[in-house]
C-alpha cells in the first residue's frame, strides 16, 4: 500500500482561494440571473427568495472583497508639476466650475466607466480615456477627465456624468517632458471614437447572460456606492442606494433596463456618424450631428433629412469668449445660449421630440457661459518654450500689417469663400434645406432657430425658471437679438487672432499642421500628417511632424479635408516667414 499523500508545504494563499471561490460564486450567480435558469433552480432546489438572495450575496461579497483591495479605477492623474497657462481662471474653484458643471448631457453613470472593461486592453474603460483625447484635471482626484460632470440622477440611485464645454475647449500640450494645461484651448478629443468605444464595451456586457455580465453588475454596484458616498461626504445631493431591500435579481434587472436605455442613447449618437468624413481628434461636425439627431421624421414630420457628415471642423478656442458677437467658423449665430441647448442634446442629453422636453439644465448652462466669459488669451510660456526674439517680433509685426493680415484679423467679420479658397463643405452642407410637414422645405438656420428656442423654453418651464432669470440667461450682447443666419453667401467668419500658438492644427478644418506650413503654397503643404498627439513644436508652431506614436492620420484627399486656400504670406522669403511666425507667437 502506498503511503498517504503528504500534506503540502505550499497551501493556496488566501487571495487565490478567494479568487477561486469568487469565480465559482459568480458562475452560479450568472446562471441564477438568467430568468429561465432561475425559475428552474428556484423550482427544484431553492424554495424561497431568501436562499436565492443568499447565493447572489455570496458572489457580491466575493467580488466586493476583491475590489476593496484594489485602487479605484480612473484616469492617470495630471502630473504634479503640470504648468497651468493663465487664461483667466485664476484658482482651483474657478477651474473646477469649468471642468465639472453639468449641462444636462449626463447620460452615463460614473460607475459604468469604472466597471466596464475596454475590449482592447481588458482593463477598466476609464483607464483608456486618454486614448480618446480626454485629459486629466490638474489637482483633481476624481479620476474623471476634464469636462466630465458628476450629478446624482433625479430618479435613480446613480451618480451620472456627461460632457460639458470644457471637454472640447480645454487642452494640454507636452514639451520635453513638461505638460502645459490651457483652459479655453481646443482639445484633441475624438468624439466619435469615444462614443464608439463606450458602445462597443457596453454592448459586450449587455448582449448576453454570462459570468462577465454578473462581474460587471457587481462591480458597477460597488463603484456606484462609492460615488454616492463621495457625494454625501462632499455635501452634494445624494442618497444611499435605495434598491438594497430589493431582491438582487430584481435589482440587476432594473440596472440592466437603465443601462439598456443608455445603450440606445449611444447607438443613436453613433448612428449619426455613419456615411461621413471621419473627424478624428480635435474636430467635430456638430451641425451634421444636430441635423441627423434632431431633424428626423419624428420631429419634423417629413423624411429625407439625414445627410452624410462631410464637414468636420476644428474645435475653436474660447479665448476672450465674452467679446464674441457671432459664433462658429461661419458666424452662423449671435446666440451662445440657444446653441448650447442643441449641443447638450447632441452630446447625450435626453430629449422627447413630441414635447421638446430634455434633461438640459438652464442654470448650469448659464453658469458655464458666464465662466467662459472669464477666459483670456494665453501668453507664450517663455519658461517652457524659451524667450522670443525681440528683433524678429518687431520685423514680424511690420509684415503682419503690410501683408494684410491685420485687415482680416483685427476685427470680426465675414470673408467670402471665393476670396479665401478654403474647403467649402462647412458652408455648403449648412446651406442644405430641411424637409418639414406639408411637403415644405425651410432653411436649416430657420429650423435651428425655432428648435433651439423650443428646447430652451421647455427647459425653462420644466425647471421653473422665473421670467427675470430667463431674461438674464437670454442676454448675450446688449441690443443683439438671437439670430441663426444662412452663411453660404457670407463666407467664413474671422476674428482677432488670440492665443494662436495654442490652437493648432490650422484653418477651419484643421488641415494644416503648423504655422510654418500655413505660410507655404497649398501644393507644398503636407498631404497627410499625424494628429492626436500633444508634443509641441515651438519653432514651426504646431504639433511635431514625427511623433513617437501616430494616433490618427489626417488625409487632405478626403472630402471636407482640403488644405487649399489662405495663401496669404506664401510669397515671403523664408527669413520673413520666420519673422512673421515670431510675431504671431505674441498674439
Amino acid at each position: 500500500m502506498s503511503d498517504p499523500t503528504p500534506p503540502t508545504n505550499n497551501p493556496q494563499p488566501p487571495g487565490k482561494k478567494l479568487a477561486i471561490f469568487g469565480g465559482l460564486a459568480v458562475l452560479l450567480a450568472a446562471a441564477l440571473l438568467i430568468p429561465a435558469v432561475r425559475h428552474a433552480v428556484f423550482g427544484f432546489f431553492i424554495k424561497d427568495e431568501k436562499r436565492l438572495q443568499s447565493v447572489l450575496e455570496l458572489a457580491r461579497a466575493a467580488i466586493t472583497a476583491e475590489l476593496a483591495n484594489q485602487p479605484l479605477p480612473g484616469m492617470k492623474p495630471a502630473a504634479p508639476d503640470v504648468h497651468i497657462v493663465p487664461t483667466g481662471l485664476t484658482n482651483f474653484q474657478q477651474r473646477a466650475t469649468w471642468h465639472r458643471t453639468p449641462e444636462g448631457s449626463d447620460a452615463f453613470p460614473v460607475a459604468l466607466f469604472r466597471a466596464l472593461n475596454d475590449p482592447k486592453t481588458g482593463r477598466p474603460l476609464i483607464e483608456s480615456f486618454e486614448s480618446y483625447g480626454l485629459i486629466p484635471a490638474p489637482g483633481d482626484d476624481t479620476g474623471l477627465p476634464v469636462g466630465f460632470s458628476r450629478l446624482k440622477a433625479p430618479d435613480h440611485d446613480f451618480v451620472l456624468t456627461g460632457i460639458n464645454c470644457a471637454t472640447c475647449h480645454s487642452s494640454q500640450l507636452t514639451y520635453r517632458g513638461k505638460t502645459l494645461h490651457i483652459d479655453g484651448a481646443p482639445n484633441l478629443l475624438d468624439v466619435e471614437a469615444f462614443f464608439r468605444g463606450v458602445l462597443g464595451a457596453l454592448e459586450g456586457v449587455l448582449k448576453e447572460d454570462s459570468a462577465d455580465r454578473v462581474r460587471f453588475l457587481f462591480r458597477f454596484a460597488y463603484y456606484n456606492a462609492i460615488e454616492l458616498e463621495k457625494m454625501a461626504v462632499a455635501g452634494a445631493s445624494a442618497s444611499k442606494p435605495g434598491n438594497g431591500a430589493k431582491p438582487a435579481a430584481e435589482h440587476h434587472d432594473l440596472l440592466l433596463a437603465f443601462l439598456g436605455e443608455r445603450l440606445k442613447s449611444a447607438v443613436r449618437i453613433v448612428a449619426s456618424f455613419e456615411r461621413q468624413t471621419p473627424a478624428g481628434p480635435g474636430r467635430a461636425d456638430s451641425f451634421g450631428i444636430i441635423r441627423n439627431l434632431l431633424m428626423t421624421e419624428e420631429v419634423l414630420g417629413a423624411p429625407g433629412n439625414f445627410q452624410p457628415m462631410t464637414a468636420p471642423v476644428s474645435m475653436p478656442h474660447l479665448f476672450h469668449f465674452g467679446s464674441f458677437t457671432n459664433l462658429h467658423w461661419d458666424g452662423n449665430t449671435s446666440t451662445g445660449v440657444d446653441r448650447n441647448y442643441a449641443q447638450a442634446i447632441a452630446l447625450g442629453a435626453s430629449f422627447d421630440p413630441q414635447t421638446w422636453a430634455s434633461s438640459a439644465r438652464p442654470y448650469d448652462i448659464f453658469t458655464m457661459e458666464e465662466t467662459a466669459r472669464w477666459l483670456t488669451t494665453p501668453a507664450w510660456p517663455v519658461e517652457i518654450f524659451g524667450p522670443l526674439d525681440d528683433a524678429k517680433v518687431t520685423r514680424g509685426a511690420a509684415l503682419y500689417r503690410s501683408q494684410g493680415c491685420a485687415g482680416c484679423h483685427a476685427r470680426e467679420g465675414w470673408h467670402k469663400l471665393e476670396v479665401l479658397g478654403t474647403d467649402p463643405n462647412r458652408l455648403v452642407n449648412y446651406a442644405l434645406p430641411v424637409n418639414v410637414r406639408g411637403g415644405r422645405t425651410e432653411s436649416y438656420a430657420t429650423n435651428l432657430y425655432t428648435s433651439a428656442i423650443a428646447v430652451k423654453n421647455k427647459a425653462y418651464a420644466d425647471n421653473q425658471v422665473p421670467v427675470a432669470d430667463q431674461q438674464k440667461m437670454n442676454h448675450w450682447h446688449d441690443g443683439v437679438a438671437p439670430v441663426w443666419r444662412e452663411t453660404l453667401a457670407l463666407g467664413y467668419f474671422t476674428r482677432p487672432l488670440r492665443g494662436l500658438w495654442a490652437t493648432a492644427p490650422f484653418l477651419h478644418n484643421g488641415s494644416v499642421p503648423t504655422l510654418w506650413h500655413l505660410l507655404q503654397p497649398a501644393d507644398q503643404r503636407p498631404k497627410k500628417f499625424a494628429v492626436g498627439h500633444r508634443e509641441f513644436d515651438p519653432v514651426r508652431v504646431g504639433h511635431v511632424e514625427a511623433p513617437a506614436k501616430v494616433i490618427w492620420e489626417f488625409d487632405t484627399a478626403i472630402s471636407g479635408n482640403r488644405n487649399t486656400g489662405h495663401e496669404f504670406g506664401t510669397r515671403l522669403t523664408d527669413t520673413e516667414k520666420w519673422d512673421l511666425i515670431e510675431y504671431l507667437k505674441t498674439l
